[in-house]
Formats: C-alpha cells, sequence, structure tokens
C-alpha cells in the first residue's frame, strides 16, 4: 500500500486542485462551486458534489469525471455529483485526507470505517525526458485498505462524458481498441474542426482479471456499476450530441474481497491532437507542428502503451522529484513548499512541446492561461523562466527560439499572436511595450547562457537582433523612458523607475551574451552604458524610507521594484547593495494588507503575486518572508473561485485576473537563485581611454566597404546613406525629450557594437565575420524599408477557429 488510512491532512487548502492536468488541453481542476462551503478547509468531511472543470471558468465547460468504489454491495461517491443518479442509492465517504505535491492530488477517503481508499491523480515532470514530458496522459490510480481488519468485496469504477472532447451540441463517436496488453477507449468528435477541435479524448488501462468496459447513457453506466458491480463491454452503437442522454465511457475492475489492493487500479486519462501548433513562419509558410512524443512513437497507441507500461517506474520518479523540490523549498519556508507546489502544474501544463514533420526541429510554444488565447506572450515566459530553468535548462531554449526567430521589428513582440495554438512571428507590433518585452528577452536569452552549458544553441542572425534590441533601448533613452511606452503592468512607462531599471540589466545582460559568444567589444560597450545608466538611476530613487517611487517625478509614491531580481540572477551587480538594503527596510516596516503588498501605491488594493515572489527573491530575511506570506494567504484561501491567480485585491482576495498562469512558475525564482552558473561575466566598471576608440558604427561600414567588397553600386550606397539618415533622424526626434532635465544626451562620437574589429590584414575568417557584418546592415536596410511599407497596411494576422471556448 502507498497511503496511510490515518494520514494527517495537508495544510495546504487552495481554492483549485490539480487534477488531470498535462496540456493546454489537458487541464481539469477540482474547483468547488460553492465558496462559501470552504471545502476541505475542516477534514474529515463528506466527499462534495461538484463537477471538476476545466481551467477557464469563463466558459463554464464542465468535464465530467465521476469516480466510484463498492464496498460489499454499497456504492460509495469519490468525485463527481451523484445528483445525476436517479436511484439515489450512492453514498458520501468522507474525505479525511488531502495531499498535494507538485507533481500528484491524493484524496484519502474513509468508506464508514469499512475501507480506507486513496485516489489519486499523478501529473509527472521528466526533467530527463523530453518524449515523456510532452505526453498529454494523466494518471489516475485508486488504491483501498481495510480499516475494520476485514475483508471487503471491492469493485472501482471510472467514468469520462463527452464533455472532454466537444460542446453541448456536436456529436460525439466512441471507440473501443484492444490491444495485447492495454484498453483504449477513445471518444472524439464526428466533426474535425481546426487545430483544438480535433482532440481525442481517451481513458486507457493495462488488461488485468476483472476489467470491464461499457460507453454509453451515464445512467445506464452507473446503474449498471451500482447493481452489479461490472460493466457489460457493450458500446452503444447510437453515435450522439453530449447533452443528448449524456454519452460516457466508463471502466471498472472487480478485485474480489481483499483486506488491502495488491495493486493499484490505475487508468491513463489523454487528449490527443494530430497538430499541436501552426506555425507561421517568416517565409508565409505554415508549419503543422507535432507533438514531441512523435519523434520517438510514430502511433499514438504505441505511445499510450509506454505510458501505461511505464506506470511503477513514472511514479518513482514523480515521487523523487517531488522530494528534490520539496526539500529545497521548504529550506526557504513551508508556505513557499505550497507555493512552488500549486505552481508546478499550472506552468508545465501550459506548454506544448513540438517538432516540424520532419522531426528535427524543436520549438516550445505556449498559452497564458491568464490571458487567455496569446500565444507565447513574452511576460509569460519572463515570470515563468525561472521554473524551467531550474527544472531543465535545455528548455528554455526550446521556449526562447520561436520569438526570436525571424522578428520582424528593432524591438521584441510581445506575443505570438492572440489566437493560440495558431501562431505567427507576423504579429501586430506592440510599439508601447517594446521596452518591457525586448529588456525581457534580453534578459532571459542571458539567463539561459548564464545556466546552460550549451553555447551553440543561438543562431548567429539571433546575435544581431539581440543587438538591434539593446541598440533600441539605448537608442530611446532608456533611463528616462517616455510615456508612449508602458510597463508590463500596463501603467504609463513615463519616466517609470522599473522599467528604466529593466532596461538597465538588460544592457547589462546584453554584455554578458557578447562576451559569451566572444564580441568582446560589444560587451565593453554595451557593460559601460549599463554600468553608466545604473550610477545614474541608483542616486534618483534613493528615499529614507528606503521606498523606490514609481517614477522620478514621485517620490511620494511607491512600487515593487521586482526586476531587482534580474541583478540577483544573472550576477551583474548593477544595483548598489544600498539600495537592496533600502527594500529591505522599507518592506520589513511596512504592514501590507491582509493578502499581501499591493505591486504599487497603497492605494490600489490589487497584488500581483509574480512580481511579489521576484522581489522576495531579490532579498533575505524577514523583508522575503513578509512578502511571501501574503501569496500563501492568498493561495490558501477558498473564499472566491479561481486556480492561483496572479491578480487579486489585497484586502478581500477576490480574484481579479491570471488564474491559471503559467506566470506563477515566478514561485520558483527563489529556488533558480541556486543554479550553477557556467558562465560569468562582470559588467565593467567604465571604459577605458583605448575602448573609447572602437570604431562606430559609420566607420565599420565604411571599412567594411571599402576594405572587403572594393566598391557598391549606387543604389546600395543611396541605400546604406538613406539607412543611417534615417536612424540619425529617430536619435533627433528622440533628443526633443532633453527639456527633462534628467534627459541624457549622447554624444556625436558614441561608441557603437561591432561584430569584430576590422584590421588592416584580415584572416579568410575574419573576413568572412566581416562579409556577415555587412550582410547584417544590409537587411537592417530591407526591414526599414518594409517597416514603411507595413505602416501602410501590416500584413493580417493568421486566423481560424476553434470549439472550446464555446
Amino acid at each position: 500500500m502507498s497511503f496511510c488510512a490515518h494520514a494527517s491532512p495537508s495544510n495546504l487548502r487552495p481554492p483549485g486542485i490539480p487534477l488531470v492536468v498535462r496540456s493546454p488541453w489537458l487541464n481539469t481542476w477540482n474547483i468547488p462551486e460553492d465558496t462559501s462551503s470552504n471545502y476541505y478547509s475542516y477534514l474529515p468531511e463528506p466527499v462534495p458534489l461538484f463537477w471538476p472543470n476545466y481551467w477557464n471558468l469563463q466558459v463554464d465547460r464542465v468535464t465530467g469525471l465521476t469516480v466510484l468504489v463498492r464496498l460489499d454491495n454499497t456504492t460509495y461517491l469519490c468525485l463527481g455529483n451523484p445528483d445525476v443518479v436517479t436511484d439515489g442509492s450512492i453514498s458520501q465517504p468522507n474525505i479525511i485526507g488531502l495531499e498535494l505535491t507538485p507533481t500528484s492530488s491524493k484524496f484519502i477517503l474513509n468508506a464508514e470505517n469499512l475501507m480506507a481508499i486513496n485516489l489519486t491523480f499523478l501529473n509527472p515532470v521528466e526533467p530527463e525526458d523530453l518524449v515523456k514530458q510532452s505526453f498529454p496522459f494523466t494518471y489516475i490510480y485508486i488504491d483501498a485498505q481495510t480499516m475494520d481488519g476485514n475483508p471487503h468485496a471491492t469493485q472501482f469504477y471510472i467514468e469520462l462524458s463527452g464533455q472532454w472532447v466537444s460542446g453541448s451540441t456536436p456529436p460525439v463517436e466512441w471507440h473501443l481498441i484492444q490491444e495485447d496488453s492495454n484498453l483504449i477507449l477513445n471518444m472524439h468528435r464526428q466533426e474535425i474542426l481546426p487545430m483544438v477541435s480535433d482532440g481525442n479524448g481517451m481513458m486507457e488501462d493495462g488488461t488485468r482479471n476483472g476489467l470491464t468496459y461499457q460507453t454509453g447513457d451515464f445512467q445506464i453506466l452507473r446503474q449498471q456499476f451500482n447493481h452489479q458491480g461490472t460493466l457489460t463491454n457493450v458500446s452503444d452503437p447510437n453515435f450522439r450530441s453530449v447533452s443528448d442522454n449524456w454519452p460516457e465511457i466508463a471502466l471498472s475492475v472487480d478485485q474480489g474481497k481483499i483486506q488491502a489492493t495488491d495493486q493499484s487500479f490505475m487508468a491513463g486519462i489523454g487528449f490527443t491532437r494530430n497538430i499541436s501548433v501552426s506555425y507561421t513562419s517568416s517565409s508565409m509558410r505554415n508549419q503543422n507542428r507535432k507533438a514531441f512524443f512523435s519523434t520517438r512513437y510514430s502511433q499514438v497507441e504505441d505511445a499510450i502503451d509506454e505510458f501505461l507500461g511505464d506506470f511503477d517506474a513514472a511514479r518513482q520518479r514523480a515521487e523523487k522529484f517531488d522530494q528534490m523540490l520539496l526539500k529545497k523549498s521548504e529550506s526557504i519556508s513551508d508556505d513557499y513548499a505550497d507555493l512552488v507546489t500549486l505552481a508546478i502544474p499550472q506552468t508545465m501544463a501550459s506548454v506544448e512541446w513540438t517538432v516540424d514533420e520532419g522531426g528535427e526541429d524543436t520549438l516550445a510554444f505556449f498559452m497564458d492561461a491568464g490571458d487567455y488565447s496569446r500565444g507565447s506572450p513574452v511576460e509569460g515566459l519572463y515570470f515563468s523562466f525561472p521554473a524551467f530553468m531550474f527544472i531543465n535548462t535545455t528548455w528554455g531554449q526550446y521556449l526562447l527560439e520561436p520569438l526570436l526567430r525571424d522578428a520582424p521589428q528593432d524591438f521584441a513582440s510581445a506575443d505570438l499572436g492572440g489566437l493560440f495554438p495558431n501562431v505567427s512571428v507576423y504579429t501586430s507590433p506592440n510599439y508601447p511595450r517594446a521596452l518591457e518585452d525586448s529588456s525581457s528577452m534580453l534578459i532571459m536569452v542571458a539567463a539561459q547562457f548564464k545556466y546552460s552549458a550549451d553555447r551553440n544553441w543561438l543562431k548567429k542572425e539571433y546575435y544581431s537582433t539581440l543587438t538591434k534590441w539593446a541598440d533600441f533601448l539605448i537608442e530611446n533613452n532608456c533611463i528616462f523612458p517616455d510615456d508612449t511606452f508602458i510597463t508590463l503592468e500596463g501603467q504609463s512607462g513615463g519616466n517609470s523607475t522599473n522599467l528604466a531599471l529593466k532596461s538597465i540589466l538588460a544592457l547589462g545582460a546584453m554584455a554578458q551574451i557578447s562576451a559569451a559568444l566572444g564580441h568582446s567589444n560589444d560587451s565593453l560597450w554595451y557593460g559601460s552604458k549599463a554600468r553608466e545608466y545604473s550610477t545614474q538611476w541608483g542616486t534618483l530613487v534613493v528615499e529614507q524610507t528606503g521606498a523606490i517611487p514609481l517614477s522620478y517625478n514621485s517620490q511620494s509614491s511607491s512600487a515593487m521594484t521586482y526586476n531587482l531580481f534580474a541583478d540577483r540572477w544573472l550576477q551583474t551587480n548593477l544595483v548598489d547593495q544600498s539600495i537592496y538594503d533600502g527594500q529591505a527596510k522599507f518592506y520589513t516596516q511596512t504592514q501590507p494588507e491582509r493578502f499581501g503588498f499591493n505591486y504599487q501605491d497603497q492605494t490600489e488594493n490589487t497584488a500581483f503575486s509574480p512580481i511579489t515572489i521576484f522581489l522576495s527573491a531579490a532579498l533575505e530575511g524577514s523583508a522575503r518572508n513578509h512578502l511571501i506570506s501574503g501569496i500563501h494567504e492568498k493561495a490558501n484561501d477558498t473564499s472566491s473561485r479561481g486556480i492561483f491567480p496572479t491578480h487579486y485585491d489585497s484586502v478581500n482576495a477576490s480574484t481579479l485576473g491570471g488564474s491559471g498562469s503559467i506566470q506563477q512558475g515566478s514561485m520558483l525564482a527563489i529556488l533558480a537563485l541556486n543554479l550553477e552558473s557556467q558562465f560569468s561575466y562582470p559588467i565593467p566598471a567604465s571604459l577605458n581611454s583605448q575602448q573609447k576608440t572602437i570604431p562606430t558604427v559609420k566607420s565599420r561600414i565604411a571599412k567594411i566597404i571599402g576594405g572587403i567588397i572594393g566598391s557598391m553600386t549606387l543604389f546600395c550606397i543611396t541605400a546604406l546613406s538613406f539607412w543611417y539618415w534615417r536612424k540619425q533622424k529617430r536619435l533627433r526626434s528622440q533628443c526633443r525629450a532633453a527639456v527633462d532635465p534628467f534627459y541624457l544626451d549622447e554624444h556625436p562620437h558614441r561608441i557603437s557594437h561591432i561584430p569584430a574589429k576590422p584590421t588592416l590584414g584580415r584572416s579568410v575568417a575574419e573576413g568572412q565575420q566581416a562579409s556577415f557584418s555587412l550582410q547584417n546592415q544590409v537587411q537592417d536596410l530591407q526591414r526599414d524599408m518594409n517597416e514603411m511599407r507595413n505602416q501602410i497596411e501590416y500584413p493580417p494576422s493568421y486566423h481560424t477557429t476553434y470549439y472550446h471556448r464555446n
């Protein structure tokens, strides 16, 4: 047996408990309908009567899942709603324990002191095998053990409704797949719609003595099990809509008369799709990308066989993963361990791990459940990135690359479109978010280099993209952002201290990236700018209370300077220790609302948990614990429905947004600080006189033109001149902000980044590098000209329809 009948109940009582949570579409939670009942808060208590739900409560989508146990001819409900059972003969056992780990949810039930029942949902996290991690399958298993010392006739029953694959109207059909070792019940829509609606809901079990199945009317199935303890092995031939007598698929097993189960009754629940993501590249070519497990298993049935046969080993790996994660997080605090436990399921289930049709190009895309339907939003990855890096540093590059590939603007895109799982590099440019998103991307790429031993993952063209984004920060005077920009929270970016700090740290990140790739001159240039800006920033934000104002010209305000985390994580050391000491002082001495600190002015009554935990990771001691406790208070509050939301009222705990969001991967930020660094680069204090002679972009282009190609056509010379004139025009337009007394006037001989330093004598390799540099300049020209055309008519986004929102 894998449980104790008298287990102490867990102290964690969230309003949403993960059940079947492995992908954006296989995402079912136990969410009580009546928030006033405080379910699971005072155990023992009867099993609550409600249906599991798909994560998005706004669409009110029930995912019917019923679990019954029959003991000595009396049937007990373990999960679901017995109100729909017409004969009313089903009993409610008491829940005597609820145990949550990062990978499992375990309900321990007492059936009238006859048997203790362990109902467990296992959602493995597989750091060492991406194929297994990409499985859209969950284990559900049941064990039982006598409580009165006597044996009892014992049968188990698990049932899924058609709601897992369809709404109330479209018809569904179901099929039995009988193999040597496994039995698979498959249900899918008759009419296959694009993308999301092409899913197949499945329940599987290894064949064993006493196993029976049945499909059809929910009343017939449940009454059959209630009266007989078995099913009929008959499939209903009448395919129909979900709401027409509610067609179900069910499995049962007769354990015989036992004192304890000798092995768990295990079933797998899965949701597979032929196409995981539809991806539009820069060439406007559409890729239908498959789940990563297809690289090993060409047939879904083969993947199911592997999944079911691996149950015992998967359970052991999950227990090992849980023990590692909880041991490390409990060393911070018990409250912190609870937050990590809740964060893992919704973070891991947000991702689609994919390959192209050739099976060689691995990319990961995600949907931020808290910001419905956007594909791979940058802020979602920024906050969750510590979690992926902590679990497996290689995973970070798969998530970053879609946002780096074919980047069409001078700044980072905010996302890959608003119709996930349809994603495209050609999304409408979100200029107001340009500073935020470009900075986030640079910081994440630097973290990927710092904590991954792989130096070859970043393609050459991506480096030129990163330098373009870093230059955008400098050209737009990022230390004093104007009000054309907005912050990640949607606030005005005008003179925002937080936005300025993030941009400064992003320049430090670019210095680290350049150093890691051997571009020493670039590294010195970006590092010196970061050091210059950070020194000035530090003198402008100092307050006696230790608070940091929301903006330079709003000294009476305060805001969570959560981007301090990036300075700690990347070890850029750009922020003086006195700033950290001041923040620790402020958050130790300030009394928060019941559910934590507001993320900005103390009049807002709005808490933002990813921001809060990032700041807590940057601080230590009592200040850190003070920040963590508020998040934990909300996470453990059942007065409002929702799945561990990112935004909530700090006074009454009402959910404001971000339910089920990937951004809660931020809870692993403190653990990510302890990752082993694979690369270290100290940001220089300043440039010396020799370094100040680094050629500018203009002189570098001139040398390349004269030394490499000798001559160019009149059109190319004119085009390059136009590109340089246009860039200077942008700088001049930005200088109009010089009325701001804090504006930094760029020196006319600013030192620009260079991929390679030209010399009089060149090797073949150096000549190739210079040619590559020239090619980048021409590509920049082409992008500028495309931008002018796009201002007239920007290419439309890729659209399609998918059903599950209805």
